[in-house]
């Protein structure tokens, strides 16, 4: 979309880098946005940890409505949330997955 911006981490955090779409779908590290596990402990240094989780919330930040012919679908972390986003009869997809959210 026009005027989308890619961020490699979350849009709020100190060190995130912001970039045009799609163009700057080149500079994202897919290993730490996709990674099954973002804590990690190496002797006391909580560095790392900090690191995986701001760039596993890497955005993509539209200034307008997402049109919905957009959206293949969506994740939720309940069942009950899961219920709730199939009311929306153009959204096509609604899977639970809660390994993917901050517990």
């Amino acid at each position: 979309m026009p005027e989308a911006v890619l961020t490699d981490g979350n849009a709020a955090a100190d060190g995130t880098r912001f970039y045009p779409s799609p163009d700057g779908l080149g500079n994202l590290d897919s290993k730490l946005i996709f990674a099954k596990y973002w804590t990690e402990w190496t002797g006391g240094n909580w560095w790392p940890s900090k690191e995986k989780k701001r760039a596993r919330n890497a955005e993509v930040l539209v200034p307008r409505v997402v049109p919905s012919t957009y959206i293949e679908g969506c994740y939720v972390d309940t069942s009950a949330k899961r219920d709730l986003c199939r009311e929306f009869n153009e959204l096509p997809a609604v899977t639970v997955r809660r390994e993917i959210y901050f517990r």
